[in-house]
């Protein structure tokens, strides 16, 4: 409570003068006024004991307002917003909404109270014009992860709708399991491996393997995971690092000792290892097609952990198949699921994983709780960071 100024500073209200109340009566914030400015100008002898006990009692009734049994109360008489997360995310993204006065509410269906769903939580699953118009009261849409892919950016905008997301929360995650692709290729595990299930441990005969210390790593997009990859390999394996990513400053590159490609054919032209790391933008489709991998070197490993249709799926399958590309490691996919029947599951020396690049717990637990911190932030108008699409803001 804000402390009185001294009496000589008070206006004494016109009504502020010594009466006598009955037993058990109250008084209403005027009277609580009145009889503190008493208390104050005079003492505990200025008021009599009637006063004393409907001041008490006035406070108790203050105090009681505020409380968080009344807060509850006021909660259950006005509904609470509704976040659907349409897709299960780690558990303390709903501790955070709760304890913002946010209902969590997982899967699509918000149960016939479709006009309570103020944000959508979302991590590969779409967001249409359809979704955004059966729910006319989302104020956030917030994805879960990077890749904007599934959201109708256009329609959102048009709304009036803000898109939210998470950069950086996995880059570590993504950066460690493009190096683990790498070295599986480079050291031909998944084959090895069946081979010697097989009984024919005389495989070590006739395959090759790759030492990685002082080859060319190639990194296509320098954002935070293309230069987390490329601390990984330097300071792990001495590798040479090369980058094409017209948008990063040389400053970035010197401070993370790598060089700038001419263009993209020069790092194809030079890399023993080719690892994408591309934003989803129309100019990253088919980023990697048939003339792009007759340009690499003949055996170099091309890994995929950024955008999904960054590689033409059909070309890179004939390429495994010719012996052109060494080895290629997929973590994303132009249709996901894949089409299983597609020759690139047939092909030798692909490791294709189901898109868990950014799926470590501790990076699903990073990820939860920026995406809902996000959410509280636009639904509760409070004063949190936000990551808004093509924007970041505080």
């Amino acid at each position: 409570m804000q402390a009185f100024a001294p009496p000589d500073t008070l206006t004494r209200p016109p009504n502020a003068r010594r009466r006598g109340r009955r037993e058990g009566a109250t008084v209403g914030p005027r009277g609580v006024f009145d009889l503190l400015y008493s208390l104050a100008v005079r003492g505990r002898d200025g008021i009599d004991a009637a006063g004393i006990a409907a001041l008490e009692h006035g406070m108790a009734e203050a105090r009681d307002h505020d409380s968080p049994a009344a807060r509850g109360r006021a909660r259950a008489r006005d509904p609470a917003p509704i976040c659907l997360i349409l897709q299960p995310i780690h558990p303390i993204a709903d501790e955070i909404l709760r304890a913002a006065g946010i209902e969590p509410v997982q899967g699509a269906d918000a149960g016939g109270a479709a006009d309570r769903v103020a944000a959508v939580i979302s991590r590969n699953a779409p967001v249409d014009d359809g979704f955004m118009a059966r729910h006319p009261g989302l104020r956030v849409i917030a994805k879960h992860g990077v890749g904007l892919d599934a959201i109708d950016l256009d329609r959102a905008r048009a709304r009036g709708i803000p898109v939210v997301f998470t950069p950086g929360a996995n880059s570590l995650s993504v950066a460690e399991h493009a190096m683990a692709l790498i070295l599986a290729l480079a050291k031909r595990l998944p084959e090895t491996d069946r081979a010697v299930r097989a009984g024919d441990f005389a495989i070590k005969f006739r395959a090759s393997f790759l030492e990685l210390a002082d080859r060319t790593l190639g990194i296509v997009g320098f954002g935070q995971a293309g230069r987390r990859l490329a601390r990984i390999a330097r300071a792990g394996f001495a590798m040479r690092i090369l980058v094409h990513s017209p948008s990063v400053p040389d400053a970035i590159l010197a401070e993370e000792g790598t060089e700038r490609a001419l263009d993209l054919d020069s790092l194809l032209g030079e890399a023993d290892i080719v690892s994408l790391h591309l934003p989803h933008r129309p100019s990253s489709a088919g980023a990697i097609g048939a003339a792009q991998i007759a340009r690499m070197r003949k055996g170099a490993i091309l890994i995929n952990t950024g955008r999904g249709g960054a590689i033409d799926e059909d070309a890179a399958a004939d390429a495994l198949v010719s012996g052109r590309l060494g080895g290629l490691g997929l973590d994303v996919f132009a249709q996901e699921p894949p089409d299983l029947s597609h020759p690139l599951f047939r092909a030798p020396n692909l490791i294709a994983t189901p898109h868990v690049g950014g799926s470590s717990v501790a990076t699903l637990e990073r990820t939860a709780r920026s995406v809902a911190e996000q959410v509280v932030t636009i639904v509760t108008g409070g004063g949190g960071q936000l990551f808004l699409a093509g924007r970041a803001a505080n």
